[in-house]
This record gives structure tokens, sequence and C-alpha cells, in this order.
């Protein structure tokens, strides 16, 4: 390999290793088929060669052939530096292309580092052809550097639209040149600085808007407006995290988790999706003086043009909870336990019917001995009375309270029965109903034909046989819908379900000699809170299916006790209220109506019944229609409580 030539002169910055220069350079981007892919560089005779440089500023520049005010598209200087090389003779050998790379210097452009490496390393090239000498050098100094460099070289830097000779007038027209290139440069960033800075003395929001935010852009009479609106999907998850942290008791990944378990992602971007948002970027939002209305500016804060989210007193209690950290070089030490997220205040849930989950705390007592406490967030603020849980007891109450959520094998078995003979039957349900809907079209077939006919003879008016066939066209349209929808398999739904069977079959042992991940993953699953109250466990909220399932086997344990279809319809509620962390009063006994659910609870409970068979059950299991009877059944239907009973 060629060693790298020392010319006496500094390494332009940037330059890469030319030891280490193992391999031809690789194409950036072919923007057509001009250069020959399998160029044979030996059948290309020396002195003759050429390789092509080109930038532009704006990445859009890349995908289109339209010329720009400030500057060529890739395609146009692509095009003339083509044109100029094979008016002088020469055959281009190697394209390099800088897309979207607006720099100031050589060192913030690493393709143009490559070719120089390139150029040096093989002494190959004879010329070097550009759409204009800026687009090789912004400044004076780096144009006297590369002049020297490629005249020790043997090499010519052409510019396509700016001929010169060697000639000492030549030269000294490129200086010029140089110096005009430098002058305008600084003085385009200087005019973008001033701009900026006018924007912001309005109080307009400068770059993409924060979370929370949107940018907006309207065009009202020719005009084209940019402003910021406040993002009504984002903003109130902004506030929170503002009031949390005020607090004092909340890191900033308990912030975090709380935020992405209430739904909270990013804005989705043409690079990147939508997604949780990061401890550091909610670090910096909560540092962040835009939210209270003002805009900062070279250090000054203007009083923006966009709307406030939060309070100036909000935000200066979070700034002083982030000094009292910082002073003290504070940080709340993070406790990963695997009921995290499972445990909830009971008292709150019992006396405000509000859902507050448990914080972990570590002390250390006199004798340094470590010990760890559930609390509730409530209690530093007044709202809530309850005292600390210590951690080992609550670790126990879960673990009992596990031995009550089991299924009893004689519903396993009933309800395993009632999924097979549904998937048996299936079949013969769906080609029984598409007869009925395919006897249904054929009439409706007939009915058209035989107006078609009354049409020809003119013995209707046109106006009536016109309402007729639309009605028909619409009543077709929902029979062939309906038709489609059949055809359906519910062995996805079906294999969910019992798995999540299983899951409850023995979920106490399971749950007691397993690892902490997998007990955490458990809970989970089956979990949606587990309130605690006095250190033990006064209530729990299912997860979807189990609610609706745990619900399921108590109407079937009051039908085999030979309980009337009301007093079904009363368990199956009750149970199912239980199931989702809900009081019923006694009183709700006398005023439930006959034959039916507790008002509260008809709609939820009918769906929770109706999505047990169904994909919805599975998340993105399946989205299948519900394994139930062919014309659906009522909340909850008693015939299918009797159909456990058989099977």
């Amino acid at each position: 390999m060629t060693p790298r030539i020392n010319y006496g002169l500094p390494d332009l910055p940037g330059m890469p290793d030319l030891d280490k220069l193992t391999a031809p350079h690789v194409r950036q981007l072919q923007l057509g088929n001009v250069l020959d892919a399998t160029l044979d560089l030996d059948a290309v005779p020396k002195g003759q060669r050429a390789v092509v440089y080109f930038r532009v500023s704006d990445p859009s520049q890349t995908k289109t052939s339209r010329d720009y005010a400030n500057g060529a598209s890739m395609e146009t200087q692509r095009q003339l530096c083509y044109e100029r090389a094979t008016a002088l003779g020469y055959t281009v050998i190697e394209e390099y292309v800088e897309p979207g790379k607006s720099a100031m210097s050589i060192e913030k452009r690493p393709v143009f580092r490559q070719m120089l490496a390139r150029i040096q390393a093989r002494r190959d090239v004879n010329v070097v052809l550009v759409y204009m000498f800026e687009r090789a050098a912004r400044n004076q100094w780096e144009d006297a550097v590369l002049g020297i460099v490629f005249q020790s070289l043997g090499v010519q830097l052409i510019s396509v639209t700016e001929p010169m000779d060697d000639t000492p007038a030549g030269k000294a027209m490129r200086g010029m040149i140089s110096v005009f290139n430098e002058m305008m440069s600084t003085s385009r960033g200087a005019d973008i600085k001033r701009k900026m800075e006018a924007a912001a003395k309005r109080g307009q929001t400068l770059g993409r808007a924060r979370l929370g935010y949107l940018n907006v852009r309207d065009i009202s009479e020719g005009r084209d407006i940019r402003t910021i609106e406040i993002d009504t999907e984002r903003a109130p998850f902004v506030k929170l995290a503002f009031e949390l942290y005020a607090t004092g008791e909340y890191t900033l990944n308990d912030i975090v988790d709380e935020l992405t378990d209430r739904g909270l992602t990013t804005r989705a971007t043409a690079k990147r999706p939508a997604g949780p948002v990061s401890v550091n970027k909610v670090h910096q939002m909560l540092r962040d003086p835009y939210y209270t209305g003002v805009v900062t500016y070279d250090g000054e804060q203007i009083p923006g043009k966009h709307h406030p989210l939060i309070s100036q007193e909000l935000f200066d209690k979070a700034q002083e909870v982030s000094r009292i950290r910082g002073k003290s070089c504070e940080r709340r030490r993070e406790h990963h336990h695997y009921l995290k997220g499972t445990v909830f205040c009971g008292q709150c849930k019992q006396e405000r019917d509000i859902d507050r989950r448990l914080l972990v705390q570590r002390t250390v007592g006199k004798n340094g001995q470590e010990y760890f406490y559930y609390f509730c967030p409530g209690t530093k603020d007044g709202t809530c009375t309850s005292p600390h849980h210590n951690l080992y007891r609550v670790e126990d109450a879960v673990e009992r309270h596990y031995k009550t959520k089991r299924y009893t094998p004689e519903f396993l078995r009933a309800f395993r029965a009632l999924m097979a003979d549904t998937l048996g039957s299936q079949d013969e349900a769906q080609r029984l109903l598409k007869k009925q809907l395919d006897g249904q079209l054929d009439a409706l077939d007939v009915q058209e034909e035989n107006l078609l006919d009354l049409a020809a003879d003119g013995t209707v008016a046109p106006g009536k046989i016109k309402v007729r066939l639309r009605k028909i066209g619409q009543e077709r349209e929902r029979l062939t819908t309906q038709r489609d929808a059949v055809a359906v398999d519910l062995t996805s739904g079906a294999k969910f379900l019992d798995s999540q069977l299983s899951l409850l079959e023995n979920p106490h042992e399971l749950y007691k000699n397993t690892t902490d991940e997998v007990r955490r993953r458990l809970n989970q699953a089956v979990f949606g809170a587990i309130y605690i109250t006095d250190e033990d466990v006064v209530g729990s909220r299912l997860t979807s299916p189990h609610d609706a399932l745990f619900a399921t086997e108590a109407a079937y344990q009051a039908a085999t006790l030979g309980l009337n279809e009301d007093a079904i319809r009363q368990h199956f509620a009750a149970a199912f209220a239980r199931s989702q962390g809900q009081t019923i009063p006694a009183k709700h006994k006398e005023t439930a109506p006959k034959g039916g659910l507790f008002a509260d609870n008809s709609t939820v409970a009918t769906t929770a019944w109706s999505s047990l068979f169904t994909g919805s059950a599975a998340g993105a299991v399946s989205s299948k229609p519900p394994m139930v009877e062919m014309g659906g059944i009522e909340p909850p239907s008693t015939a299918v409580i009797l159909r456990l009973l058989r099977a």
C-alpha cells in the first residue's frame, strides 16, 4: 500500500488514517446510470481519470432534479460535471456524494475526507470536478491547503461553473472567489442567527415543538403561518409529571413508569416511530421553563406566544425539589421489587375509590440493618392516613391471596367440555347459517329481476322501482357482509382461554415455588391491582379474561345448587363486581332488576362474557367473532351456564 506522503503541511481536520484504508471507496449514492458500475479502471488511460464530488445542503435536493434558489440540485450538479469531464477528455472513475450536508468545514464532511484519502493513497486521479469551488471549500484557509495538496499530487480541481486557468490572474481570481465564498457563508449564518433572534424576541418557538405541544402549519390568504398548539393527547401527561415530581416523593424513574403505564408515547417522526419517553427526556422536560409560557434565547426568558401547560408556582416547586436533591447529592435509590406496580393502597380505594400505587421505601435501623416498607404517596400530602406496610408481610399476604384465586376442578372440566363442544359444532352451525344467508341472497336476486321486468313493461313508475332497487342493494350488502364473516376459526380464542385456565389451576403452588421474576409476570397477568390495608390484602382487581371467568364460575356454582335464573344472574353480577375491585352495598340487592344484572355492571359484564371466546380476550391473538350461539347471547346467557352444567 502506498504510504502517506508528507507535504510538510498539517493534516486537514478529520482526515482519516490512510494506513487503515484497505478497500476501495464505495459510492455513497448513485443518481442514474451515467457511471458504469462495471467500469474497468485499467482500461482508462492514465492522465484521463477524474472523480466528481457533489454536495447539497438540503436533503430534499437529493430527491429532485429541480434547481433551488440557494444552490443546484444533485442531478443538475451531476449532469454538468459529466458534461465538462467529457468535453475535457476525462473519464469519471468514481463518484463521491455528500447528501444533505451544510458544513462550514471539511471536518464535518466525511465523504469529502474519504475522497482525499483515496486520491492520496492511490495517486491515480488527474482531475476532481465540482459544481462550484465552494462545494469543496468554504473558507480561505481550507481552499489554500487544498490547492497545495492537489498541486503536490498532480491533481487539478475544476469548477464547472467557474472556469479558471493556472495563470497568475486565474490563481488570483480563485483566491478572490474563496474570500467571497467565506464572506457569503458567514453572512448567511449571521442572517439566520438574526432571524432566529427576532423570532425569539417575538415569543415564537424555534424548531420542533416540545413534548405536549404540536407544530401547526396554516396557509391563509397565500401566507404560510407556522405556530404552536397544545397537544391535547400528551399535555395532561406533562402536567402530571410536574405534579408528581413537585411532591418530592417520585424519582424520575417512578414518573417514567407512571407515564408509560398511563399510555404516554413520544410523537412519531419520519425516522423514528412513537415509543415510551426516556428518563433523560423527562429530566429535560421538568427543567424547561418553556412549559410556563416563556421562550428562552441566549439566556434571556421572553414571554412566548404559546399557552403555558403549568403554573409558575408548580414549576418553582419542581425546581426546588431538583435543587435540594442536587445540593445534598441526594438521589432516591430505586428499589425494584416484584410487587412494585401491582400493590395499591386499600384505604384510598375503600374511602375515596381511587387507585394509588404503593411505593417502596428503605430505612436503616440503629444497628445498621435495612428495612423495606410499602407506603401510600397520599401520606405525604395528608390525603391518606394509612400506615407503612412491612414489605415482607405484604409478600406473605399476596402469596396467601393466591389461594383464593383458583378455579375448581369441576368448573375446569365443565368449561373445557363446553369449549370442545362449541368447537365441534362450529362447522355445522356455520354451514347452516351460510345456507340460510345464501337463500336470502337468492331471493333478493329474484326480486330484483322481477322489478327490472316491471320496469321494462312500464307498468310501475320508474321512481318507485329505483327506491325498491336501492333497498334491495342495501339489504344485499348487509347479507353479503354477514355471510363473509361466517367462516371463522375459534381455535385461537379457545387455546388462549385454556392457557388462562391452566394458569390458575393451582396458582398458590406455582407462585410459592417460582422466582421473583416469574412472580412479577404472574401478578401482571392475573391482577390489575392488589389492594393492601394493614399489611393484608383487602381486595383485588383481576385482568381480563379472569374477571369474567371467575364471575362465570360463580354463576356455574349457583346453577349446580339448583337456583333459578334470577339468582344465577345475581351471582354472576356480584362476582364480576368483586373481580373488578368494586364494592356492592347490600341495598343494591333489593333494587336489582328482576331477571337482569346490577345496573352499574350490566354493560361491562355483558361485554366481558361475550369476549371470553373471542380474540379480544387474548389481546391480539385473534380478531374472530365470539364463540357463542348463532343468535348471540343475552347478558349473561343462562343458557350457556346450563350448557356448562350439561357438560
